[in-house]
């Protein structure tokens, strides 16, 4: 299937937010079972960097809209 609109190989806010939620579900069955401080280490790097992607991907959101809402009645008021 080719591109659409340019977002093949883009990943989307929910995306990486259910990644992070899977990681902390598996981080929950390593706390109940046998304790591996590495792959604990290893989930929380997971979670803290996932959560560092999506809060870039909010910030391009929250910039894009608010410049939307800044123009998109701009022509409106220019035709009174």
């Amino acid at each position: 299937m080719g591109a659409k609109n340019g977002w093949e190989g883009k990943r989307t806010i929910c995306e990486v937010l259910r990644e992070i939620m899977s990681i902390a579900e598996n981080m929950n069955e390593l706390i109940s079972g046998p304790p591996s401080k590495i792959r604990l280490m290893e989930g929380v790097f997971d979670i803290t960097r996932k959560s560092q992607e999506a809060v870039g991907m909010a910030k391009k959101m929250d910039k894009k809209l608010r410049e939307y809402k800044e123009d998109y009645d701009k022509e409106m008021w220019d035709d009174i």
